[in-house]
Formats: C-alpha cells, structure tokens, sequence
C-alpha cells in the first residue's frame, strides 16, 4: 500500500453573492444559497491553486466548488448585509484539502518502536512519535539519546518518551544546569519556580 501525504491551502477569495429572505429561510439557507450564486466569479481562483498544486503531483481531497467547500465548514464569510428580501454575504477564503502518493524514494526504514514507514525529511514518526533523529543513520536502527546521540551500549539505558529518548548523563548534565540556577528560594534566575 502506498504511503500518502496530505497538506491543505488556503486560497483567498474576494467574491460576493446574494440571496433572496423570506419566512423559513434561515442564514444558513441563504448562505449557501449564495455561495451557489457566486461559485461562478470564485471558479477561477480556485481553478489556479488546483492547477498550481497538481503541477507538484497533489490532488484535490475533497470538494474543490464554493457551495461544497462551503458545507464541509472549509469557506470563510461573513454577512454583508441583509434587508427584509435579500442577504448579502462575501467569501473572503476557501480552504482546499489535497493529497499524494509519496514516491517510494522518499521512503526511509520504519520506524524502529513501532515499524511504520517515513518520509525522508519526518523527524517525528508520525504513527507513534518517536524521534527519528534520535536513530543515526548507518547505526542499524539502534535508538541513541536524542540530545547527546550515543547509544545504548554507550551509555547503558536510555529514557524513553514522547517522541524522544534521554540517557543518564544528559539529565545529570541537566539537573546540574538547572540547579545552578536555583536560587534559595526555589526560584531559577528567571524568577519562576
């Protein structure tokens, strides 16, 4: 199964449209009523930020017209006026969702805590957090510490945690730093405890 990456843009608009008001006619109705009115004027600017990302390979994820972007909570607009029969509103943005295939170039080792594969430039595996900078290339996958890079065998055991590994002497060598800077009063030199 191929990997795939997803990303979002926001593309400004700057597009008005109207509806007709009456009784039963909520906002929500008349919003939507004049997105479908003014997705014609928006067409365009949206048509060049699909073209502009499909060059680098992305895909629309999902609706890509105002009135569908509109219900999927991904437009921006306000209420422009509104008289006893007609609201105006304007879409100032629409937010497109887009995805793609990650070439299996950009494809390094899993990850060593939970086997997921990652893109080159992830440094957090992004199914478990782990750090990836915390495992040196060339080292066979073999955790190190995240501050210091030695490894276990260097260093004995490691501290693991939330997307990072610690070993003993980075936190001797912390608590030294950080109690140099205590005063008396239990606060650092920042004034904070």
């Amino acid at each position: 199964m191929a990997e795939v990456e997803y990303k979002e843009v926001r593309v400004p608009l700057d597009v008005r449209g109207r509806s007709g008001a009456g009784p039963g006619i909520t906002v929500d109705m008349a919003r939507l009523r004049a997105a479908r009115g003014a997705a014609e004027a928006a067409a365009p600017t949206i048509a060049r930020a699909l073209e502009e990302e499909g060059a680098s390979g992305w895909e629309p994820d999902g609706p890509t017209d105002l009135p569908g972007l509109l219900v999927a909570g991904r437009a921006s607009s306000r209420l422009t006026g509104g008289l006893l029969l007609s609201w105006r509103f304007a879409f100032d943005s629409v937010t497109v969702g887009f995805k793609r295939p990650i070439p299996p170039s950009a494809i390094t080792a899993a990850c060593p805590r939970c086997g997921a594969f990652q893109a080159v430039s992830s440094a957090f595996c992004s199914a478990c957090g782990m750090s990836l900078l915390a495992t040196p290339a060339g080292q066979g996958g073999v955790p190190a510490c995240s501050f210091c890079g030695k490894r276990p065998d260097e260093v004995g055991r490691l501290i693991p945690g939330q997307g990072a590994s610690i070993c003993g002497g980075c936190v001797r060598s912390f608590q030294e730093t950080l109690g140099s800077h205590v005063g008396a009063d239990g606060t650092t030199s920042s004034g904070r405890p």
